[in-house]
Formats: C-alpha cells, sequence, structure tokens
C-alpha cells in the first residue's frame, strides 16, 4: 500500500514491513470501530451530546458565505443559484446555496494527511456519494461523519498505473504509452499486461473503478 504519507510503502497485498504493521494495526483497528459503534444519533449529535472520541466523528462545519462563494467560482461559475439572491429567490429558495459537493468538505477528513497525500486521496481514493435532502444556505450548521473506512491494497505496479492515470487525468492514453511510462521502454511483455492490471486495479477500486473509461481500439482515461 502506498499513498504518500510516509507511513506506507508500495509492498504486495496483505504483506506488511514491520515499520507498516503497527500503522496497519492502528487503520484496522478504527475500521473495527466505526463498524461496532453503528448508525450516529442525530439527536445527540445536533445537541453535542455525543461522547467526545466518538470514532467518525469529524469536524462541525459553518456555513460561511465567502467558502460558499470560492466553490462556485471555482467549480461552477455560470450557475447563478450558487452566487445570486435574488434568482435563488425566483426558483423559491430562501438565498443561494451552497453547491451539494460543499457538504463533503475534503478538507475536514483529510486533516490528518499531508498535502501530497490530501491531493491524492481527494481525487482518487475519497468517493463521494451525495444525497441532499435540503439546500444548504450561509449560516447554517454541518455534522461531518464517516460511516466507513476501507484499505485498498495495492501491488507495487498497480499502485504506479493508478498514478499514472491521476497524474494524466482527463487524457486519452494509449496502451503503448502506459506501457512504456509504468513498465518501463525495456520491458519485453506485450500490450496485454496493461489490460489486465487495469481490470485488477478497477476490481479492488470498486465503484471507483469506473474512473478509468476504456478508449475502444486504443487505450484509457481517468475521468474524475
Amino acid at each position: 500500500m502506498g499513498m504518500g504519507t510516509g507511513k506506507f510503502v508500495t509492498v504486495y497485498p496483505g504483506v506488511w514491513t514491520e515499520r507498516e504493521k503497527p500503522y496497519a494495526e492502528e487503520y484496522f483497528a478504527k475500521i473495527k470501530e466505526l463498524e461496532d459503534r453503528g448508525p450516529i444519533d442525530v439527536q445527540a449529535l445536533i445537541s453535542g451530546k455525543i461522547e467526545k472520541g466518538t470514532q467518525g466523528f469529524s469536524n462541525v462545519l459553518e456555513v460561511k458565505e465567502d467558502m460558499m462563494l470560492y466553490n462556485a467560482k471555482k467549480y461552477d461559475p455560470e450557475n447563478k443559484l450558487y452566487t445570486d439572491d435574488e434568482y435563488a429567490k425566483s426558483l423559491g429558495y430562501a438565498g443561494k446555496i451552497a453547491m451539494p459537493a460543499f457538504a463533503a468538505h475534503d478538507d475536514s477528513f483529510l486533516t490528518a494527511f499531508n498535502g501530497k497525500a490530501r491531493d491524492f486521496l481527494a481525487v482518487t481514493g475519497l468517493h463521494h456519494e451525495i444525497e441532499q435532502l435540503l439546500p444548504v444556505y450561509a449560516g447554517d450548521t454541518l455534522y461531518l461523519v464517516k460511516d466507513k473506512l476501507e484499505l485498498i491494497d495495492l501491488t507495487p505496479k498497480e499502485y504506479e498505473l493508478l498514478i499514472y492515470f491521476k497524474n494524466n487525468r482527463a487524457i486519452a492514453l494509449s496502451r503503448e504509452s502506459i506501457l512504456n511510462a509504468v513498465w518501463g521502454y525495456d520491458y519485453f511483455g506485450d500490450l496485454r499486461t496493461v489490460d489486465t492490471h487495469v481490470k485488477k486495479l478497477r476490481a479492488k477500486l470498486g465503484e471507483c473503478g469506473t474512473m478509468i473509461e476504456t478508449v475502444r481500439g486504443y487505450g484509457y482515461r481517468f475521468e474524475v
């Protein structure tokens, strides 16, 4: 497992070095704590009665207008629903609303990781399933809770392949260019090596595996 945090090195699945073992055991312990915790009591959450140190209970986020506008201008600048109060009111809202992804708030969930790891995880390792039942306005309070953690154990080549896709996202990559970049120009295998590793990587990434799109008759493209 390699994620750029300095805690893990790239090794074979299920094989941990002596240096890695305590970190892996700590991670698995957190996964078990989440499973044992069960669903969060929403009323206890908003009334401040959740016991301190409860696994999966993250930051409380105050929704601020300047952050709403920053996200809107960065990701969807043409949508006036996120920037214009009068336009939003004409659609039946109380005012401009936050983008649905605002509630995902990667920074709150990734504070334990250094900059490079945060960037890697935000792009390739954090899968958002956003179901927004009510609009979010400036001044609202969001309670951020993690319900699931998962350790994806990759082989060295699977990890290098994932990083190559991440560094070349939204670009159609030929099988030959992938083979040369990840395996090197001196590698004597054929292009089926790429297909085999992509298939295994997709399976390990689960739902996120769909981000690796097949470009028929050419190669692959990584879309986030």
